[in-house]
């Protein structure tokens, strides 16, 4: 088993975001003995679901070409999925408020900031890896000063370090609002538009990029959730027009997607990516104001 900077940048990742989350329960006055099981929870369902979605997205590769799913038991050769850590240290948060008895709000709290943290340092170190790479002469991605291949990973560590540094004002400019549900519909908009200008065939089954999928699941549900809320809430007429915009804004995103290499025009269906991902975001915005 070979220990490689990508490796120990992960660590490296994992062990300041888990800090992260630490100091911030503590500031939210937990108890430093509940606080230091929060890794033992965090990072096992962290690593088993990043590898299984992994695995997931390339079990053709294992079934067909390899006509056999023992090499995917040799985690140590690599393979994992950013949108399946995720998911694991979101439900090992959940297991740890539940078991511990910690407040579910403050733990979601300290794990948005430490995820987002997480992210940041992560992406950079993809660097070299041939991870997070875009197209050359990628639109939107120029002003980066990189020949050739376009390093969508620092696009996504600088959109990691905006997020960071929004939640962190929010904490202290809206203490009394949640930040979890922001840090994952921002993370997951900013995901899907990012996930487009990649190029480097990760987790990609014939022309579908696996976490790009994922994440705009995951907006949609959130939507979903947030305009049924606003419906009950006795607003039916004006929540079942923003579902129709929903659905009309999610259709022409899916539409600008295939237009970047069917338009001849990949910069207008980049933009027109974007606007429906804002969009979006404002609608579920809006959604949620009156709850907040």
């Amino acid at each position: 088993m070979t220990i490689t900077a990508y490796g120990l940048g992960i660590a490296l990742s994992a062990a300041l975001g888990l800090a992260v989350c630490g100091v911030t329960l503590r500031r939210a006055a937990i108890p430093a003995e509940k606080i230091l099981p929060l890794g033992l929870f965090l990072m096992p369902l962290g690593f088993l679901f990043s590898r299984l979605v992994f695995l997931l997205g390339n079990c053709t590769y294992y079934l067909t070409t390899l006509s056999s799913l023992t090499p995917a038991l040799y985690f140590w050769d690599g393979g994992y999925a950013m949108t399946g850590a995720i998911l694991g240290i979101v439900l090992g948060a959940l297991a740890y408020s539940r078991t511990l008895r910690v407040p579910r709000r403050a733990v979601m709290d300290a794990l948005s900031l430490g995820l987002s943290l997480f992210i940041l340092i992560a992406r950079l170190f993809e660097r070299g890896t041939g991870l997070g790479e875009g197209r050359e002469g990628a639109p939107l991605l120029g002003f980066f000063p990189w020949q050739g291949m376009q390093p969508v990973w620092l696009a996504e560590a600088l959109a990691a370090l905006l997020l960071f540094l929004y939640l962190v004002f929010r904490m202290r400019t809206s203490a009394h609002q949640s930040l979890f549900p922001r840090f994952l519909m921002l993370w997951c908009l900013s995901q899907v538009f990012l996930e487009s200008l990649r190029d480097d065939g990760h987790l990609v089954v014939h022309f579908v990029r696996i976490q790009q999928v994922l994440c705009f699941l995951c907006v949609l549900c959130m939507l979903m959730m947030a305009l049924h809320r606003m419906r009950k809430e006795g607003r039916p007429g004006l929540a079942c027009g923003l579902i129709a915009a929903v659905w009309m804004l999610a259709g022409l995103g899916i539409f600008s997607e295939f237009g970047v290499d069917r338009w001849g025009a990949p910069s207008l269906a980049y933009a027109v990516m974007l606007v429906c991902l804002c969009s979006l975001g404002r609608i579920w915005l809006y959604a949620r104001r009156n709850k907040e």
